[in-house]
């Protein structure tokens, strides 16, 4: 039945039933840059993990505002690993997270503008270890979010597959109303292309390249037809090559 192959497919997949189908990424086993280079306390750094600006010290104060993965921040202070910030918020925040992995990386460079291969080794193996983090980080981002829109979706058709309505559409979509649509609409197309065409290739047969430009433009090719026929009268434009060319 349709539902059996819907939930093959999901399986082919790698999606089971159960919400916990889709396992978290592994996170890479990373230091704060802080500890592996010779870099400042305070200054500018760089968020490579999304976190949260609180008011005070306290991991229970209130939250300020969100701080968004890739934003630069200026650090203040530090106190094991709470840190007193005036940009982009005032307040405080973890440069690490309690397992030791880093939220906040030094990157001042960055920040300041200054280019990062004049800088002494420490300073740019610390930056680069930073641009490093944060790539990962936001890639992982970005599998978390196709994961979670992939689930959605396989979780939509599970249910429309159980409810009947997904037998439905598609019974209601193969009428012979909706084929003769389809003929038609192909038809037109086809004859869109070739009355085009034979347009184009008169003005190139009369050396007329505006009419054949012209006759693109007012044709309902969409982008990609029009730059086919397009790039054709450009190299027709510059035929013959110059001698020595």
């Amino acid at each position: 039945s349709l539902v059996l192959l819907v939930l093959g497919l999901a399986a082919a997949a790698g999606f089971g039933l159960g919400r916990d189908r889709f396992p978290a990424p592994q996170r890479a086993d990373l230091q704060s840059a802080s500890g592996l280079w010779d870099v400042p306390v305070t200054g500018w750094y760089r968020a490579v993990l999304n976190t949260m600006v609180r008011e005070g010290e306290s991991l229970n104060s209130t939250a300020v505002a969100a701080l968004p993965m890739g934003k630069f921040v200026h650090v203040l202070q530090r106190r094991g690993r709470r840190v007193k910030i005036d940009y982009p918020a005032s307040g405080w925040t973890s440069v690490e997270s309690a397992d030791g992995e880093p939220i906040l990386m030094w990157d001042e460079p960055e920040a300041t503008n200054e280019d990062i291969w004049a800088l002494r080794h420490a300073e740019r193996s610390a930056v680069l270890e930073t641009q490093e983090v944060l790539r990962e980080h936001a890639a992982e981002e970005k599998r978390i979010k196709d994961d979670a829109q992939l689930r959605k979706g396989v979780d939509l058709l599970l249910s429309r597959a159980q409810s009947g309505e997904l037998q439905d559409s598609i019974r209601n979509g193969f009428t012979m109303e909706n084929v003769k649509r389809i003929e038609q609409r192909l038809e037109a197309g086809l004859q869109s292309v070739e009355n085009v065409t034979e347009q184009v290739m008169s003005g190139l047969s009369s050396n007329n390249a505006s009419a054949a430009e012209m006759a693109i433009e007012d044709s309902p090719l969409g982008p990609q037809g029009g730059k086919l026929f397009g790039d054709i009268v450009s190299a027709v434009k510059v035929w013959p090559p110059e001698e020595g060319a």
